[in-house]
């Protein structure tokens, strides 16, 4: 007797526990989005770190990485992520890629392109090197 009382406490547990478990595993997932958002945070310390970034175009773009991450949540909290979901989502990270092209008196190219920089430019330059340099990141 006492065996099954055993058993039957242990079943209502493990049923407890599967429920409470089940809607993490059933929660909605796309790496993509997940992994965009943080490529997309990543430029944005690089941004940072670099200097290339003002306080304010960082808060915007800090602003504008949390409303994607609400719009994601509210989206996800009925347990389905359609289609349409994801795809607006991946609109709403859709804003062109930062690009960064550092200027120094040192010669701090290798750093520069280590922490993500896009481009170095030693100063002083001329001005055509500095609109050749541009070009060249931007592919034109």
């Amino acid at each position: 007797m006492n065996t099954v009382k055993k058993a039957l406490v242990t079943l209502i547990g493990l049923t407890f526990a599967a429920v409470a478990i089940e809607p993490a595993l059933a929660r909605p997932h796309d790496p993509r989005v997940n992994a965009r958002q943080h490529h997309q945070h990543d430029r944005i310390k690089q941004g940072v770190r670099s200097g290339a970034l003002t306080r304010d175009e960082t808060k915007q773009l800090a602003s504008e990485q949390r409303a994607i991450r609400k719009e994601e949540r509210q989206y996800k909290s009925d347990g389905v992520l359609t289609k349409e979901e994801r795809r607006d989502l991946r609109q709403d990270q859709n804003f062109k890629p930062m690009r960064i092209l550092v200027s120094s008196g040192r010669e701090l190219s290798r750093e520069c392109f280590q922490a993500g920089a896009d481009g170095f430019i030693m100063k002083p330059f001329m001005p055509d090197e500095l609109i050749g340099q541009i070009r060249n990141i931007l592919g034109n």
